[in-house]
């Protein structure tokens, strides 16, 4: 028996990410027209979090209408529509080599569902940023993209 029918096809986000690689390949977020899938029983034109080669990854971005979004990975500065974002660390230069750190991705949506009089609405907020371990500290530095496209800075130490 198919769950074709109790699927749910692909929301339209307002903002898709796009991972760029050091070797000058690319994965998109989305392919395809959300064809069904026999083999996997689902719509399959999304890659998830697990299909991003964070070893390799170079620039995240998320684009759409609310902007551009993208996070560098070798400084750490995340642009926010032309705005750098940059986070300092034990008041280090960014071209000091203890600025270096192994950083992991942190990219995730919240979604909330709304029963309104308009009927059914989705909510996306975007997180996106980067944590490291440093000097036994687990460190983290992000922004959130909320649903009126404002953004919020956030930090972790």
């Amino acid at each position: 028996m198919s769950n074709k029918n109790l699927a749910m096809r692909p929301q339209s986000l307002e903002l898709e990410w796009t991972a760029y690689y050091s070797d000058g390949t690319s994965l998109k977020q989305q392919y395809g027209q959300g064809e069904w899938n026999e083999e996997i029983e689902n719509y399959s034109d999304e890659h998830h979090f697990g299909h991003i080669d964070q070893d390799k990854l170079k620039t995240f971005e998320l684009t759409g209408e609310y902007g551009t979004f993208s996070l560098d990975f070798k400084t750490g500065e995340i642009n926010a529509n032309g705005l750098v974002l940059r986070y300092k660390h034990l008041d280090l230069a960014l071209d000091d080599p203890r600025m270096s750190f192994d950083k992991r991705l942190i990219y995730f949506r919240r979604t909330r569902q709304d029963n309104g009089p308009e009927g059914i609405k989705f909510i996306n907020r975007f997180l996106l940023g980067w944590q490291a371990t440093v000097e036994g500290k687990n460190i983290q530095f992000f922004i959130i993209v909320e649903p009126d496209g404002s953004v919020s800075i956030m930090d972790k130490k």
